[in-house]
């Protein structure tokens, strides 16, 4: 009696089981479309977000360069008013120089995955090519305020 009552139990699981598990054609189809569509989804994204990073590098490259000439600028400004560039002054002009050549290397070297957001790496890299951009037109102000004090 207890094993009838026991294979019996047995039977009506494994009937729940396959019935829960099995899926209608249809369903198993409608399931593969929307993965389909999903990754479809997902690809354009990533595609979207490829063509933006290469404008941003390319204009944040060309940025970089426009500010490797301002502060080449102010080497030869300075070299050609006075003999002595004054120790702070080259001391600055280097500095930015090592900030400008780690900004390159840092956008450079981004590669976009889920631990490294596209957005977060923009903020902060935008963030400090104005500081970078400020550092560099404020170290020209002090120049040029200089110079007019030595005429």
């Amino acid at each position: 009696m207890k094993t009838i009552k026991f294979k019996t139990a047995i039977l009506i699981i494994l009937s729940m089981i396959i019935v829960i598990n099995c899926q209608s054609p249809e369903k198993k189809i409608e399931d593969a479309k929307e993965d389909v569509a999903n990754a479809n989804r997902r690809l354009l994204e990533a595609r979207e977000d490829s063509v933006e990073y290469v404008r941003y590098k390319e204009d944040m490259e060309a940025k970089l360069e426009e500010y490797e000439q301002k502060i080449e600028d102010a080497k030869e400004g300075v070299k050609a008013t006075s003999k002595d560039i004054s120790d702070a002054y080259e001391q600055s002009l280097n500095a930015l120089i090592a900030k400008k050549v780690e900004m390159k290397t840092k956008l450079q070297e981004y590669k976009m995955d889920a631990a490294n957001t596209w957005d977060v790496f923009k903020y902060e890299f935008n963030k400090e090519i104005d500081e970078l951009g400020k550092s560099i037109s404020s170290l020209a102000q002090k120049n040029m305020k200089n110079d007019k004090e030595k005429k």
